[in-house]
């Protein structure tokens, strides 16, 4: 190589380095200016994207080897109560060539309050650069979204683990968080894309995705005993979301009950922030081996002192020996057989045990109930032998009995109205109480049997009744006899009501 040849290159070298000390120190000189820029034009760009103001408390920028940003006390928003985004700390990292293009942006203490009326909009002209993001991470972030009405309470999400994949305001973006719930106590893992954002209408901003509830104790609602599982999708705007799935709990029951059966639903609700219910279009599903289907609604679902949960229900195919072990402190059903229940439920709002929060309205219809207590069974077969006027006959009577009525459940106590127990010679018409927490019995009305009443024995004790009988003369049977039912579930006592 030439000596000409090398002084070139050295003098190329030297150009070079003191060009790049050149910019270094332009750098260095006109940083002010430079950070003034960027600040400005990032108002400019979020004051544009959400049609908010935007205000920083500290703006710090520095270039080597990247553009760093990191921004603290981050308000945008014009409702001075509740900001549209606030963030604690926000650390942004791009290109020198691509100031606007973020590759990682991490944010801390991450608040966002959407309105689901419209916002007094700020609209200046739209810049020539917009911002766009590869990453964003929150650890802890909540979401409110508040309602029209300042008497309900605004639906809140505290996110964990939040992650936003390509975000630009005109675009969907890809996110993923785990959303928390308190009430229960459950982790929910969320998956989608939300946007574009709506920057008049906030609550308006599309969302789709899916989610997952791999474990939820429901021994954390005061009453209630088992494991919670469910999945499902859900889409709409932030304002109204739709979401569709399937719930299972393998040991679902009453903590006053003495057994846990399986669960199973497929749900198709949705969740409106406008006024903080949730409406349930449909819910279809088995308890053990018996169907149900439900709808209704739940007003102010995220606040325990007032939220009510309404509902019309059915079970049109029914098994005594999957509901009434719900109810009763017994390990086996004390009955089975065909069961249907038509009506209304409600669960009011209150910290106390489920059972005394609930609300029951309904009829129901059980064609051949069979009860389990031989003992029970064998004094209904004699009853039945008797009311038939054959009171020796061994191979007379059944213990199969038909029972329909309407029940209204309040404060743990079972109403009962319009009861019909009916065996084969007898039939019998009660009114009354059952007590959940005691399973005491409180049943009064009467019975009409097919004999005679000195047909339902034999000897001295049929001569005695014949004498009686006139006073339980029935016009459309044999006789009319006024009864009462006491004692327990397990050990009820029948006997003549001679106050009547």
């Amino acid at each position: 190589m030439g000596l000409l040849q090398r002084r070139l290159i050295l003098w190329i070298g030297a150009g070079i380095i003191a060009a790049c000390c050149g910019i270094l120190l332009a750098a260095y000189a006109f940083r002010p200016l430079l950070k003034s820029a960027i600040q400005a034009r990032a108002v400019a760009m979020l004051r544009s994207e959400f049609a908010s103001d935007v205000r920083f408390q500290q703006f710090d920028v520095s270039f080597s080897p990247r553009i760093h940003i990191v921004v603290r006390g981050v308000v945008i928003g014009n409702d001075i109560a509740h900001p549209l985004i606030q963030v604690t700390t926000a650390n942004a990292e791009s290109d020198l060539l691509a100031p606007w293009h973020i590759r990682m942006l991490v944010v801390d203490g991450l608040s966002l309050h959407i309105p689901t009326a419209g916002l007094p909009a700020v609209a200046p002209l739209k810049p020539a650069w917009t911002v766009s993001i590869d990453e964003m991470k929150a650890e802890h972030a909540r979401v409110e979204i508040l309602p029209s009405s300042s008497d309900t309470t605004p639906l809140h999400f505290a996110l964990d683990s939040l992650r936003v994949k390509n975000f630009n305001p005109s675009h969907a973006a890809e996110f993923s968080a785990m959303v928390l719930s308190s009430d229960p106590r459950a982790a929910i893992q969320a998956n989608g894309r939300l946007g574009p954002w709506n920057a008049l209408q906030p609550s308006l901003t599309p969302l789709q995705g899916t989610f997952s509830l791999p474990r939820c104790d429901l021994a954390t609602l005061p009453g209630l005993k088992g494991m919670l599982s469910s999945q499902g999708r859900f889409q709409g705007v932030l304002r109204r979301i739709e979401i569709a799935g399937d719930a299972n709990a393998a040991q679902f029951g009453l903590s006053s009950s003495g057994r846990s059966e399986p669960w199973h639903a497929s749900f198709q609700a949705a969740l409106d922030a406008s006024d903080g219910s949730a409406s349930i279009e449909r819910m279809t599903g088995t308890l053990q081996s018996s169907t149900f289907t439900a709808s209704g609604v739940a007003h102010e679902v995220q606040d325990d002192r007032r939220r009510d949960i309404a509902l019309d229900f059915s079970v049109p195919q029914g098994r005594l020996e999957d509901i009434v072990p719900l109810a009763v402190k017994s390990a086996a059903s004390p009955v089975s057989g065909e069961f249907h229940v038509q009506g209304k439920l409600e669960i009011l709002p209150g910290e106390q045990d489920i059972l005394n929060r609930l609300r029951l309205d309904a009829g129901f219809t059980a064609p051949n109930a069979r009860f389990s207590s031989l003992d029970l069974r064998e004094r209904l077969r004699t009853a039945s032998r008797k009311a038939e006027g054959h009171p020796n006959d061994a191979a007379a009577g059944s213990s199969i009995a038909s029972i329909q009525g309407h029940v209204r459940l309040d404060n743990g106590v079972a109403r009962f109205s319009d009861l019909a127990f009916d065996l084969d010679g007898a039939s019998a018409r009660l009114n009354g109480s059952y007590q959940l927490a005691n399973e005491r019995l409180d049943l009064h009305g009467e019975v009409t049997i097919e004999a005679k009443l000195s047909q339902t024995a034999t000897g001295a004790k049929a001569f005695f009744l014949k004498a009686a009988q006139p006073f339980f003369r029935s016009k459309s049977a044999g006789a009319r006899i006024p009864i009462k039912v006491t004692g327990t579930r397990s050990d009820p006592q029948f006997a003549v009501d001679l106050a009547k």
